[in-house]
């Protein structure tokens, strides 16, 4: 596969921002959930059950794009860079954390306050995340231009 370009990177970019929000929106049933009784705990793990999906999805697509980001600057030797590939490293940790979370409420029997703690959980992470992809891949776009 060839090198992308700074074009390339920067319509990868626009198009990380709009799966993101896209994500959010699948994501959502898990932030406006409230208690409903005897069952919500199976709803809300079949519901968790089912975000997985678009988390991986997301994970492997960031993980693309971090490798292209990295191969594009690795000639650059400066602070930005620096705090860039900080900044990949913070977004793959929270990702695995989610999807971890994730799987913990799939594949263990907990308890309807231990999932509504999870569900809260991922729900807290994507949405600060998602905030720190905005602004990280505007810094990156910024630095393209430059370069």
């Amino acid at each position: 596969m060839a090198a992308s370009t700074k074009t390339d990177v920067t319509w990868q970019h626009e198009a990380i921002r709009k799966q993101t929000c896209s994500l959010i929106k699948s994501l959502s049933g898990l932030a406006s959930r409230t208690s409903q009784g005897i069952g919500q705990s199976v709803r809300l793990k079949d519901q968790i059950m089912v975000c997985r999906w678009p988390l991986y999805d997301f994970r492997e697509t960031m993980r693309y794009h971090i490798h292209e980001d990295e191969t594009l600057l690795e000639k650059r030797h400066d602070s930005t860079v620096e705090d860039i590939n900080r900044e990949h490293e913070v977004i793959q940790k929270q990702l695995d954390q989610v999807i971890s979370l994730a799987e913990d409420a799939v594949y263990h029997k907990l308890s309807e306050s231990e999932l509504d703690k999870i569900a809260s959980d991922i729900w807290e992470t994507v949405y600060r995340m998602t905030d720190l992809i905005t602004t990280h891949t505007a810094k990156e776009d910024k630095l393209l231009e430059q370069s």
